[in-house]
């Protein structure tokens, strides 16, 4: 049940706060509170939780925090493929698709497209949304089991919209030169893990572009996500089921840390996911764009690309042009 864990235990104390900035969403992690070692098991703690404050043992869950955990050996299960038929409700897709339509009018507006490759395409919401303006549009994943929901969502939508599993490093020669408009969104650039694959992918995404077309990077919380602290993402809660998601930064590595706990089984039943990839700064993405041939990079804080970027603010956006 358990994905990439080790041996250290831990007790976790959660507690949960209401946020009235995220539409429907139940709640919001404001953190953890404490960790402390345990035994046999891990002891949850929810105070104040959408389901009152409850605590329960699930004995087999293992992960670290503290010390610094080894990426794990071999091909591990990535949460995305297993859980891809919840990414929407892990995310809070629909509660999003409003203020994203709006980004992605912006970025049509700035660029006006006729040709899209949406890399790193999850189940597909952003590729819909360009696609449902009149632009062709292929979404791109590696995730086989995100782009059959991708698939399931939108195959029969009528619009000039394909969906294709791959890798950033390994794009068709047959895609070269096919796309206005390239966009890596939410931090799916993170998905190439390393600085070499960095390279790599960049390489290919100037390969896919017309000339004069561009590139558009999206890094979220890459302003605010500080050495050896946890960083909560979200917190979603749909019919029992509760995903929690927060980063940790250990010099040049980032980790993903994700949590399912279904309040439905009895006892409940929790999964653990731990993720880590390279630390990309600002300036060695850039330092691989050039290196790729990009020109004119311009730097951003929000996707509309009104605001230029800010130290202080807690997104980049990159914009690069072939």
């Amino acid at each position: 049940m358990v994905e990439n864990c080790e041996f250290l235990v831990e007790e976790l104390v959660c507690f949960w706060c209401d946020d009235s900035s995220h539409d429907n969403q139940a709640a919001n992690i404001d953190g953890l509170i404490s960790l402390c070692k345990s035994r046999q098991d891990i002891r949850f703690h929810f105070l104040a939780s959408p389901f009152g404050s409850y605590t329960f043992t699930w004995p087999s869950a293992h992960t670290y925090f503290g010390a610094m955990p080894p990426r794990p050996s071999g091909k591990a299960r990535s949460l995305f493929d297993v859980y891809a038929h919840e990414y929407d409700l892990l995310t809070a897709a629909a509660a999003r698709e409003p203020h994203h339509d709006k980004e992605v009018a912006a970025l049509v507006e700035r660029f006006a497209p006729k040709s899209v490759l949406d890399a790193g395409c999850a189940t597909g919401l952003t590729s819909m949304l360009f696609a449902r303006r009149g632009i062709s549009t292929v979404g791109y994943d590696r995730s086989r089991s995100m782009i059959d929901q991708a698939r399931k969502k939108y195959g029969e939508s009528g619009y000039d919209l394909e969906f294709k599993v791959g890798d950033f490093q390994r794009i068709p020669k047959a895609m070269h030169g096919k796309f206005d408009l390239v966009v890596c969104l939410a931090n799916s650039i993170a998905g190439l893990e390393t600085r070499a694959a960095l390279q790599r992918g960049l390489k290919n995404f100037h390969d896919v572009l017309v000339p004069g077309g561009a590139l558009v990077i999206q890094m979220l919380n890459f302003g605010a996500i500080k050495e050896g602290q946890l960083f909560p993402i979200k917190a979603t809660v749909n019919e029992g089921v509760i995903w929690e998601r927060f980063y940790e930064r250990r010099r040049s590595t980032y980790i993903l840390y994700a949590t399912r706990l279904d309040t439905n089984a009895t006892p409940p039943s929790l999964e653990v996911f731990r993720h880590h990839f390279d630390n990309f700064t600002r300036d060695e993405v850039i330092k691989a764009l050039k290196f790729s041939r990009f020109r004119s990079l311009e730097c951003y804080s929000d996707l509309r690309l009104v605001s230029p970027f800010d130290k202080k603010k807690r997104d980049l956006v990159i914009v690069a042009p072939k």
